[in-house]
């Protein structure tokens, strides 16, 4: 094909665009234990915006260094609570290792090192977090 004779012409200074702003919210929980188990597993589900979970706080037991592992999986848990192989491996398989702030605080797994997982809008995400080798994360019903 030959080129046309009148051309659209582009922008002559394109201008960038601004990023929308992005909307950080924080889910929390009651720190109410009745007892201490070495992880827990639940759902994160996404109605209509694509969510991007980037730190997360475990009510502990323990003070002092302890060490995290947190799983995910797509859809929910229910059903793979012993299928490991349904499930993926945050931090390149390795636990985070963090300072245990004991009862009635919470434990962070700060933002600039954990590894950020989504949810797509309408989608549910299986979560796992457990400590490796010991009882200490207080869960209450």
């Amino acid at each position: 094909p030959r080129p046309t004779p009148r051309p659209t012409k582009g922008l002559e200074d394109p201008q960038p665009t601004e990023p929308e702003p992005v909307e950080t919210i924080e889910l929390k929980t009651p720190l109410y234990s009745k007892f201490a188990r070495p992880g827990a597993m639940f759902d994160i589900v996404s109605k209509k915006r694509e969510l991007k979970v980037i730190s997360m706080d475990v009510h502990l037991d323990l003070k002092g260094k302890v060490e995290l592992e947190v799983w995910t999986k797509e859809g929910t848990y229910e059903g793979f609570e012993t299928n490991e192989k349904a499930w993926r491996p945050h931090n390149n398989g390795w636990p985070y290792v963090v300072e245990g702030n004991g009862p009635g605080r919470l434990t962070s797994i700060p933002e600039d090192v954990f590894e950020p997982f989504g949810v797509s809008p309408g989608g549910r995400t299986g979560v796992y977090i457990t400590l490796r080798g010991d009882k200490g994360m207080l869960l209450g019903q």
